[in-house]
């Protein structure tokens, strides 16, 4: 599973994943306030990478591990 989430009270972003019998692994953790009204939005692509968006705005992108390389999978848990 990967995992992109806004921790307000540390003000970042962060992406996470985790893989079957393992711990979770941070890849990526980005310094950003979000406002009223910002979307966040993530993108994982074929090649396991991440990109990570406010406001449709490229903030940060990341590889997680080849694990994720060409899975597919769903939003949301």
């Amino acid at each position: 599973m990967i995992l992109v989430l806004y921790n307000a009270v540390n003000q970042q972003v962060v992406v996470e994943s985790i893989q079957p019998g393992q711990d979770w692994t941070t890849h990526l953790t980005i310094p950003v306030t979000l406002a009223n009204g910002d979307v966040l939005g993530a993108r994982a692509l074929a090649d396991g990478s991440v990109r990570v968006y406010r406001n449709g705005v490229l903030i940060g992108a990341t590889l997680t591990t080849s694990f994720f390389a060409n899975r597919g999978g769903r939003i949301g848990v």
